[in-house]
């Protein structure tokens, strides 16, 4: 098999071995590391904002009034709350984004838990597993809200605007 490599190269006695500090990515034949900032934590006090040129990890939360930056991926664990997320490529958040502080920004697709209260601007595609509520979201690509198999999700409150396709499980709700 004929392996590509990138930031990778063979030792003397055959070893792969990495060229730099980062994050190993296998893609069929092709390894390569690529750099990583990795937060361990939250984006808070103890951090300060993080700008970054490279791709962002954080295993914690991004805190209220606390920026977060990168000209490439970002991947949250938890929350984005009352706090700013900009990438340059794609975001992933797995818990949610709530507050009317928060602003997320993309050029490519966004991927998160729920949103609450917040404003989120994405040139690509929105998935949310959960719920939009009381939200401002805008996106050149599809939303698409929970699937056949979630039972609250849902669309209620804010604005939507959307140039593709909006596909949720529930639009709307006679109490919004």
């Amino acid at each position: 098999i004929e392996v590509e490599l990138e930031g990778v190269h063979k030792d003397q006695t055959g070893r792969l071995v990495a060229d730099i500090d980062g994050a190993l990515i296998i893609d069929g034949s092709h390894i390569a590391v690529v750099e990583l900032l990795v937060v361990n934590g939250d984006v808070a006090q103890e951090t300060g904002n993080v700008h970054s040129k490279t791709p962002v990890h954080v295993k914690g939360h991004v805190e209220p009034g606390f920026s977060l930056q990168s000209e490439q991926e970002v991947i949250v664990d938890q929350n984005v709350e009352d706090a700013t997320v900009h990438s340059e490529s794609s975001i992933m958040i797995k818990g949610g984004i709530r507050g009317m502080k928060s602003k997320i920004y993309s050029p490519s697709d966004v991927v998160a838990g729920f949103i609450e209260n917040s404003s989120v601007m994405v040139n690509g595609g929105l998935t949310v597993n959960g719920s939009i509520i009381n939200s401002t979201v805008s996106s050149d690509g599809e939303v698409i809200v929970g699937d056949n198999k979630a039972k609250r999700s849902m669309v209620v409150g804010g604005e939507l605007t959307v140039h593709k396709l909006i596909e949720a499980v529930e639009l709307g709700s006679n109490a919004y």
